[in-house]
């Protein structure tokens, strides 16, 4: 980031509703004379107390490059990216319970779970030696462990990419089943954390 700099602090171009307009300097403190009346100074707005130099550094970024908060608040969501093979290994502890699958490859799972903070997780990866399509069943839910709302949640691909046209659905009967056509082979992940009605792709909601 860069401070702001200017010739004249405080310069103002006075316009008036009748008159010719002038120049004058605007000033909040002067000869020691406080005409804002402050009662606390409060944290400054600058580059120091924004985004130093040294932070940018250790955010990865290059302060040469004067990188802005929005570029540090990107690096940040970069680091706290948990790769997908990582979420396969904490999604078992999040939600321990899990309902058995019929005709879906091995691999294919539907966990459930209320964890710490008491909202229910839902996490769905499956996959068909032959190809899906219309309404595929997965499983059903227990009681104690469905939306209070039918959900109706993004599908992705292993990548976290988004399957066009093909949703995983959570209804309130506890009834979770793939929407849409999917090729042989090919696995859909969803995830569900009743917090926020929120949904990723593979279950990087953690």
């Amino acid at each position: 980031m860069k401070d702001r700099q200017v010739t004249h602090e405080g310069r103002r171009l006075i316009v008036p509703d009748s008159g010719t307009p002038f120049a004058a300097t605007v000033y909040r403190e002067k000869d020691g004379i406080d005409y804002e009346g402050i009662i606390e100074e409060g944290t400054p707005y600058n580059v120091e107390s924004i985004l130093p130099d040294t932070t940018a550094e250790s955010l990865g970024l290059n302060p040469e490059a004067d990188p802005t908060p929005a570029d540090a608040l990107q690096a940040i969501a970069q680091a706290l990216m948990v790769p997908l093979d990582i979420q396969e290994l904490y999604k078992p502890l999040i939600a321990p319970l899990s309902v058995s699958l019929t005709g879906f490859v091995e691999g294919s799972y539907l966990y459930y779970g209320i964890p710490w903070d008491s909202e229910l997780r839902v996490f769905v990866k499956v996959s068909k030696s032959t190809a899906m399509s219309g309404t595929t069943a997965i499983g059903t839910l227990p009681v104690g462990y469905r939306p209070a709302e039918v959900q109706e949640l993004n599908a992705y691909d292993e990548d976290g990419n988004i399957i066009a046209d093909v949703i995983v659905a959570i209804g309130t009967d506890g009834a979770v089943s793939v929407i849409g056509n999917v090729e042989a082979n090919v696995i859909v992940m969803a995830a569900y954390n009743s917090s926020s009605n929120s949904q990723s792709g593979g279950g990087s909601d953690l």
